[in-house]
C-alpha cells in the first residue's frame, strides 16, 4: 500500500512495505349457501411481466457518494424508441443526482442534448455539482454539470491525454477531485477538478496504483493500493 501526502499541489508517496493488492378458504356466508361460479375460472394470484424478445437487462452503476453523504451522483438511463431524438434504439444514459441531506431523498436528473456513453463517470461535489470524466478519442475530458430551471448548464473544465484514466473518491474536502492513469512503470496522480486552470498533473507515483482510500477530512491523506513493476527483492 502506499499512503500519498497532498500538499500545496505536490503528492509524496510513502510505502508502507505491503502490496494490497387470496387463496381460497371455506365459505364466509352462512352455512348451505352457494358459492357464485367464476366464469373465467381460477385466476392466478401473480401477475408476472414477460420480458421483451431480446431485450437485455440493462445494469446501472452504482452510486458514488460525496464524503459528507450529502449527495450521491450516478449515471442511469432512458430507453429511446428508433428515430427519437436522433438516438438509436436502446438505453440512453445521463447522469443524476440525489440529494440526501432533506427530509426526503430526491434524485435530480443532468441530461444534456447528447447521451452519454456507457463507460462515462460520475461525481458529486459538496456544492451539488456533478463531475463527468468522458472519453473523446485517446483523451479524458472533464465537465461540471449541475441544474438550470428546466436544463442542465455545463462547465468545461479541460481534458487529460491518455490511455486510461479513473477517478478516485470524492475528496474530503468537497471541492477536488482526483483521478489516476496508469502506464507501463508509473502512476500518474491528476487533480482534475478544484484547481486554478483545470486538470493539473500533481505526481507520479512508481508502480502501478489503483483503488483509494482517503485518511484525513481534509483532503491531503491518501492511501492507494500499488503493484511494484518489475523484480521484487
Amino acid at each position: 500500500m502506499t499512503a500519498c501526502a497532498i500538499e500545496n499541489g505536490t503528492a509524496e508517496a510513502v510505502e508502507t512495505g505491503e502490496t494490497v493488492d387470496s387463496g381460497s378458504g371455506g365459505p364466509d356466508g352462512p352455512a348451505g349457501a352457494e358459492e357464485p361460479e367464476d366464469p373465467e375460472g381460477d385466476a392466478p394470484d401473480t401477475a408476472v411481466e414477460v420480458p421483451e424478445p431480446g431485450r437485455a437487462e440493462t445494469v446501472l452503476p452504482p452510486f458514488t457518494m460525496t464524503a459528507d453523504g450529502a449527495y450521491a451522483a450516478r449515471l442511469t438511463t432512458a430507453r429511446t424508441a428508433a428515430g427519437e431524438a436522433g438516438a438509436h434504439s436502446g438505453p440512453a444514459w445521463f447522469p443524476e443526482r440525489w440529494t440526501l441531506d432533506g427530509p426526503e431523498p430526491y434524485a435530480v436528473p443532468l441530461p444534456l442534448d447528447q447521451p452519454e456513453e456507457a463507460d462515462s463517470q460520475v461525481l458529486p461535489l459538496a456544492d451539488g455539482r456533478v463531475l463527468i470524466r468522458r472519453r473523446v478519442a485517446d483523451r479524458h475530458a472533464f465537465s461540471l454539470l449541475y441544474p438550470t430551471g428546466p436544463g442542465t448548464g455545463e462547465l468545461p473544465l479541460g481534458a487529460v491525454e491518455c490511455a486510461e484514466l479513473t477517478l478516485l473518491p470524492p475528496s474530503p474536502d468537497g471541492v477536488s477531485a482526483y483521478a489516476l492513469s496508469v502506464g507501463a512503470h508509473s502512476t500518474a496522480l491528476w487533480l482534475v477538478a478544484g484547481g486554478a486552470f483545470g486538470p493539473e498533473h500533481i505526481a507520479d507515483l512508481p508502480g502501478r496504483c489503483s483503488g483509494g482510500v482517503w485518511l484525513d477530512r481534509a483532503g491531503r491523506l491518501l492511501a492507494l493500493d500499488r503493484e511494484p513493476v518489475g523484480a521484487v527483492r
